[in-house]
């Protein structure tokens, strides 16, 4: 068993996790007759709001705990921001949008717009969702918000 939690081109860039190439390479190496992946990647979270304004502020708390794993920090979960402007450089920048390619962020009617494209290109029928946005009652909202959203799909 191993966890597999970062894609191959984070191989070198980001430390403490492996990619499931590497976790079979191992696996290979020690013989073993089986092997099971845990905590796989998803790099993404939904961050429903009432205002599409409003999620991108609540979407930063996401973005630094991303920036976490870049870094190899380990920092707790931090309360939303204005800006990212000056809290990260452009190449971390552009690896936590990588990082969260399978976000939806705004409105019930943003989030709609941009999982119905989502829903049929993987042809999904479940959809299990983790988020990262610091204030309880707002996260318990975001996730009220995406299950709206799905419902009126």
């Amino acid at each position: 068993m191993s966890e597999a939690n970062l894609y191959e081109k984070y191989v070198g860039i980001i430390k403490g996790h492996l990619s499931g190439k590497q976790a079979g390479e191992l696996s290979e190496r020690a013989g073993a007759r089986e092997l099971w992946l845990t905590h796989l990647p998803q790099y993404g979270d939904p961050v429903g709001a009432e205002t599409d304004e409003e999620a991108a502020v609540l979407g930063t708390s996401s973005k630094m705990f991303y920036l976490n794993v870049i870094r190899g920090t380990k920092n707790p979960l931090q309360p939303p921001v204005e800006t990212m402007d000056g809290r990260w450089t452009f190449p971390e920048e552009n690896m936590v949008r990588g990082m969260a390619q399978y976000t939806f962020s705004g409105s019930k009617e943003t989030i709609a717009r941009q999982l119905a494209p989502f829903i049929e290109e993987l042809q999904i029928d479940e959809l299990m969702a983790v988020s990262y946005i610091y204030d309880q009652d707002k996260r318990k909202r975001s996730f009220e918000i995406l299950k709206e959203a799905v419902d009126q799909l």
